[in-house]
């Protein structure tokens, strides 16, 4: 299976993972987009979001993983205002759907999670996030009780670089006082969380809700299943 070695932290990333946007981003987008004027719907701000999103976080050369608070609030401003390009007052719309996202009744924690964090610090884990997100994320974490028993939170603007750098995880792994060897990371990205995460020498394990499980590629399909693994290595 997936886990090399015995891990003493395990890391899961945010979005995805443990929390998800309730409602969703589109219709997020919507909601705001129509105080200030927007004509799309649902669906097109759907489409444009994939396209923008894909778009933004799609880079080349060697400082297309950097990450800070300066870069990651550009990043996110680019972003709205493409989405929603024929509001009234993109500045204002952008400040109120930034701010949204900040809100920790915007998003939703997935019920699988908070059995298995508490499952975790039982069986004597140390438990932290790390996420491709900015300071917000602490706002967010800190509204939700199901995510009490995370140790800590890293955010790459914080760290100062985003998955899939191989870099965000060396600093991770000091961050932690850890070797790669003894982290563990979870996530439903498979290039962000699982191989970058194994090329910088964690353990990496897949969660798919959509597909079942399927030991040949290191998925899971519910996040109870890291425990399973754990107890059976």
């Amino acid at each position: 299976m997936p886990i090399t070695s015995q891990p003493k932290w395990i890391v899961f990333d945010a979005v995805g993972t443990l929390i998800d946007p309730a409602p969703s981003i589109a219709e997020a987008y919507w909601q705001i987009g129509h105080e200030f004027g927007t004509q799309y719907s649902v669906p097109e701000i759907h489409e444009r979001f994939r396209i923008q999103f894909r778009s933004a976080f799609t880079g080349h050369g060697p400082g297309q993983y950097l990450s800070n608070e300066e870069i990651e609030l550009a990043r996110w401003k680019q972003i709205v205002k493409t989405v929603l390009d024929d509001v009234e007052d993109l500045d204002a719309c952008f400040e109120e759907v930034h701010a949204h996202f900040s809100n920790p009744q915007a998003w939703q924690v997935f019920s699988d999670a908070a059995p298995t964090l508490e499952r975790l610090k039982q069986l004597g884990y140390s438990l932290a996030i790390g996420s491709n997100f900015d300071n917000r994320l602490h706002d967010v974490c800190i509204g939700h009780d199901e995510l009490k028993p995370i140790d800590v939170a890293f955010a790459s603007a914080e760290i100062g670089f985003r998955k899939p750098s191989l870099s965000f995880y060396s600093k991770l792994s000091r961050r932690l006082n850890v070797s790669p060897a003894q982290m563990l990371m979870v996530g439903d990205h498979e290039e962000n969380d699982v191989t970058s995460a194994r090329k910088a020498g964690l353990s990496a394990i897949l969660i798919d809700r959509s597909q079942p499980t399927c030991e040949k590629i290191s998925r899971i399909n519910d996040l109870s299943e890291v425990v399973s693994l754990l107890e059976t290595d």
